[in-house]
C-alpha cells in the first residue's frame, strides 16, 4: 500500500465516524421538547469500526454538537482518537411539520494511530488528520402516532480532508489533502419523542480507496422544556 492510499483510507473512515445533523432531520428527538440530546454512534467499515458519543444542544432552530470517538483498525491492531464539533440549523417545509431540512458544518480532528510499521521497512509512523464537512440533511416524517414516529433521512455533504503521516525516526512529514462528496441514507425510529434509533449507510464519492460504511446511532432526549 502506498503512503497516499493509506492516508486516504484513514480519511475515509474518519469523515463518516461522527454524525453531523440533529433533531428530526436525522431522525432524532426534537429540541422543542428536550434541549439536550446524548448520543452513541457505532460505525462498521472495511477498515475498522468506530465507537463515538457526545452531546447535542439546540435552541430556537439552531443546534451545536460535540463528540468524542475512537476507531479500531483491525488490520494494524491499532486505534485512533477523534474530537468533533458541529453546528447548524433546522427549518420545516410546509404547514404540516412533516418535512425538515438542516444545513450544517462539522469539523473532525483525528489523532493516531501511532507507532505503526505499515510499510514493513522498520520505520514507524504516526498520523494526524482534519476533516471539514459542509452540507445538509433532510428528514420526512412518514408515520406519526402518539408514541412512535418513523423518519427516513438523507444527507449530502462536501468534505475537505487533510491527513499527515510523520516518520517517527526521520521526522519527515507526508501530507495528503482531498475534496470529495458524501451522501447518506437512513431511517430514524423515534419513541415517545425522547428515544431514537437510526441505522444509516454513508457512501463517499469522488475519492479513491474509500468505501461505504454502516452505522447505528442511539439518541436520548435530556431535560424538559416548560410548555
Amino acid at each position: 500500500m502506498s503512503s497516499r492510499s493509506l492516508v486516504v483510507v484513514l480519511i475515509g473512515v474518519a469523515v463518516v465516524s461522527t454524525p453531523m445533523s440533529a433533531q428530526l432531520c436525522a431522525g432524532r428527538p426534537s429540541f422543542a421538547r428536550h434541549p439536550y440530546h446524548a448520543f452513541s454512534h457505532t460505525v462498521f467499515g472495511h477498515a475498522g469500526r468506530t465507537l463515538a458519543g457526545g452531546l447535542t444542544f439546540g435552541e430556537g432552530g439552531v443546534f451545536g454538537e460535540i463528540g468524542l470517538g475512537t476507531t479500531r483498525f483491525d488490520d494494524w491492531d491499532a486505534s485512533s482518537l477523534s474530537f468533533a464539533g458541529a453546528a447548524g440549523s433546522q427549518f420545516s417545509i410546509g404547514d404540516d411539520d412533516l418535512v425538515h431540512v438542516c444545513p450544517g458544518v462539522s469539523v473532525d480532528f483525528g489523532f493516531g494511530p501511532n507507532d505503526l510499521d505499515v510499510f514493513g521497512g522498520g520505520d514507524r509512523f504516526g498520523f494526524r488528520e482534519r476533516d471539514v464537512a459542509v452540507g445538509a440533511a433532510l428528514g420526512v416524517v412518514v408515520y406519526r402516532s402518539r408514541q412512535v414516529q418513523i423518519i427516513p433521512t438523507a444527507s449530502l455533504n462536501l468534505v475537505s480532508a487533510n491527513a499527515r503521516m510523520k516518520n517517527q525516526r526521520t521526522g519527515a512529514v507526508t501530507s495528503v489533502s482531498d475534496e470529495f462528496g458524501l451522501y447518506g441514507l437512513g431511517v430514524g425510529v423515534l419513541v415517545k419523542h425522547a428515544f431514537a434509533l437510526r441505522p444509516t449507510i454513508s457512501v463517499p464519492f469522488g475519492i479513491r480507496g474509500a468505501t461505504a460504511v454502516f452505522a447505528f446511532t442511539l439518541s436520548v432526549g435530556l431535560g424538559q422544556r416548560s410548555r
